[in-house]
């Protein structure tokens, strides 16, 4: 199958996770306040499984993978914040064809593997992204092109895309303390000229620490049809420490005189933890 066809069918569960709830403007913007220095770390767990088929032709890919990034604090500008965001280490199963291949970050790469490759290439890539104060993406330095394969979206890994104007993914840029517990409203956010994000938002519960927002995301049109819902966890400082989300999509594609007709089911969770600033200082003695 053609990369084009591939990422049709498998990019607008991806996108979903880029237009997070930060991007509902709907209440007071939040201010964040970081330290040149702060870090955090993120860790992403995925499993996904995703059928194409060609007339009688079926091919069954499922996939298993873990991704663990570093967000830090590079320097505070007039305008914000400079964050360098890094992969630190990576796994993953992905099975086919009755065969199973297996990455992981800290054992010797098999250059034989274009998969293998590919995914190495994400490794250690470092990325600036500056910030503003309302955690709004204002530049990123993602000149390097992305590592591509036919197969790499089926891994369940896929790079991080930095937007200008959305929120940046770490963070949520509404002050959910002017929320109450049942508020619910509705956010629509475009993916291509002929695709958009329909997302449905509820305040599940809060406390003193944290607010748990429930939500429900939709696209469509007409060849790729996609149902999300998920759970997100901010703290009360408006950094998302937990996510949970569950995807299922269905689609086709037409190269040629060929149909390709896929489907796929993701189930993704990820937390996220700020790095205690004396943890460094306690390995240097």
């Amino acid at each position: 199958m053609k990369t084009g066809a591939k990422v049709k069918f498998t990019c607008c569960i991806f996108f979903m996770l880029l237009y997070n709830i930060g991007n509902a403007q709907i209440v007071q913007q939040r201010t964040f306040d970081f330290k040149a220095g702060d870090e955090f770390q993120k860790e992403t767990s995925v499993n996904s499984t995703c059928t194409i088929q060609r007339g009688n032709q079926k091919l069954d890919v499922s996939s298993t993978s873990s991704v663990t990034k570093l967000y830090k604090v590079k320097s505070v500008t007039d305008k914000g914040y400079v964050f360098t965001v890094n992969i630190q280490k990576m796994e993953d199963v992905l099975s086919a064809l009755g065969q199973k291949l297996i990455y992981n970050s800290g054992q010797p790469l098999d250059s034989t593997s274009r998969i293998k490759k590919a995914l190495n290439y994400m490794l250690n890539k470092p990325v600036d992204v500056s910030v503003d104060k309302y955690g709004t993406i204002l530049s990123n330095n993602t000149e390097v092109e992305f590592a591509n394969d036919t197969l790499l979206a089926f891994t369940g890994i896929q790079p991080e895309v930095f937007i200008e104007g959305k929120t940046f993914g770490l963070l949520a840029n509404f002050k959910s303390d002017k929320l109450k517990k049942g508020y619910k409203w509705t956010n629509t956010s475009p993916i291509t000229d002929k695709q958009k994000v329909v997302t449905k938002y509820t305040i599940y519960s809060k406390s003193d620490t944290s607010t748990v927002i429930k939500f429900t995301s939709s696209v469509s049109d007409g060849s790729v049809n996609s149902n999300t819902n998920g759970t997100y966890i901010l703290d009360n400082k408006g950094i998302i420490v937990e996510r949970f989300i569950q995807s299922i999509s269905a689609g086709y594609a037409i190269i040629g005189k060929t149909i390709y007709v896929t489907t796929r089911s993701s189930s993704i969770h990820e937390t996220c933890r700020k790095i205690p600033s004396n943890v460094f200082a306690q390995n240097r003695k």
